[in-house]
């Protein structure tokens, strides 16, 4: 088996009209997302073994934010999937709904810490 074949998958084409700039951008896009989803998940590692001294509270939100990192990995990963297979057909559909859910969630997770910190 070819191993740069098997990591590649996909044809080789002419980039015409910014397809490749597209296809870049859509890969360090997904690239930050892995950044982001190890962040919580290191965050809530930290928080759940490095504070024994809190209990239940501290074990309770760093399980909560390891498991926001393991599902934005996996919407994450969907998301690249998606914007990959839509540019390729040349198309593109733009997300509203994300973007919102994370806005949403991080300031949840920014009150849960700072009620978790003033407590």
């Amino acid at each position: 088996m070819d191993f740069r074949r098997f990591l590649t998958r996909g044809e080789i084409r002419p980039s015409e009209g910014g397809l490749a700039r597209d296809h870049l951008a859509n890969e360090r896009t997904f690239l930050s997302w892995v950044r982001t989803c190890l962040g919580f998940i290191g965050l809530g590692i930290l928080v759940a073994e490095l504070v024994d001294t809190e209990g239940p509270v501290a074990n309770a939100l760093g399980l909560s934010l390891i498991f926001l990192g393991a599902v934005a990995a996996v919407a994450s990963t969907a998301r690249y999937l998606r914007v990959t297979a839509q540019l390729d057909r040349g198309r593109y559909q733009s997300s509203t709904v994300g973007p919102i859910v994370v806005g949403v969630v991080t300031l949840l997770v920014a009150a849960a810490g700072l009620a978790f910190v003033l407590t």
